[in-house]
């Protein structure tokens, strides 16, 4: 039913459905980047224009609109002049993904719609901004831009300014179920403080021995001592004559020769 002119004879149309009204601003860095929330979403809808009027919404099967990429870019709230570096030159004003795919989500007896989002974007750059989405069809032919959105303006803060992290919308949520990875939870955060809450909670430790736990030693076991026998013949003797000094003169000493290279054990014999 569709080919690639009718398509193109359709009008596309872009529809925000969600953007921030206050975002915090991305360090340089790029591990810390901080999301815009809620998560910039954009809808793309089809329209056939008639003589007679405004057009009608004209749904569009899905293996049509993958060809579909939208691109978001940074401009200047007041001229709509487009940002792309910071004052070093060398750094994007934006962090994180800024291009999309297309996501469908599907409903029962509804034809699937197709959503455009940005979970991981930022913004480096704090004042008044808009971010302008275009969206692109790429193809073997090329590509070409099918149709521009603007964004209402928001502003950008220091992390000492900003209010907290809202929790997801229904949308954001719809969206993560059909494979956006996007931020789901509902705890709220709250704005950083310039003070450290440790140090108004509690004071300092003056020395970190006294809260660290002293561990029990184990207890000792005893063993039996061990018995001691004689190292040498010698000694064996002056044992014998301490021991048993009324042998007499004719007496026999028979040795035992069991675990010693010479001696483990001895009994007298008469």
């Amino acid at each position: 039913m569709f080919g690639q002119l009718s398509l193109n004879s359709l009008r596309h149309e872009l529809i925000i459905h969600q953007m921030p009204t206050q975002a915090r601003a991305s360090a340089k860095k790029p591990k810390e980047r901080r999301a815009l929330t809620p998560m910039p979403t954009v809808e793309l809808v089809f329209f056939q224009d008639t003589p007679h009027g405004s057009g009608q919404q004209v749904p569009v099967p899905v293996h049509l609109l993958k060809r579909y990429i939208l691109l978001a870019s940074l401009v200047e709230a007041d001229t709509g002049a487009e940002i792309e570096l910071l004052s070093d030159g060398a750094t994007d004003v934006l962090s994180g993904a800024s291009v999309s795919s297309v996501f469908f989500t599907y409903a029962d007896g509804r034809a699937p719609r197709a959503f455009f989002a940005c979970p991981d974007l930022g913004v480096r750059v704090i004042g008044i901004v808009r971010v302008k989405f275009t969206l692109t069809a790429v193809g073997s032919y090329g590509h070409h831009v099918c149709a521009e959105v603007l964004s209402q303006a928001f502003d950008v803060v220091g992390s000492a300014s900003y209010g907290g992290v809202e929790n997801a919308t229904p949308l954001t949520r719809t969206l993560a179920g059909h494979g956006v990875h996007a931020r789901t939870g509902n705890r709220t955060a709250p704005a950083r403080s310039a003070v450290n809450v440790l140090s108004v909670s509690r004071p300092p430790r003056r020395n970190a021995r006294e809260d660290r736990p002293r561990l029990r030693r184990a207890p000792r076991i005893l063993h039996a001592p061990q018995p001691r026998y004689p190292s040498s013949p010698d000694a064996l003797a002056r044992t014998l004559a301490c021991t048993a000094p009324s042998l007499a003169p004719n007496s026999v000493v028979a040795m035992v020769h069991v675990g010693q290279p010479w001696y483990t054990g001895g009994e007298c014999a008469s």
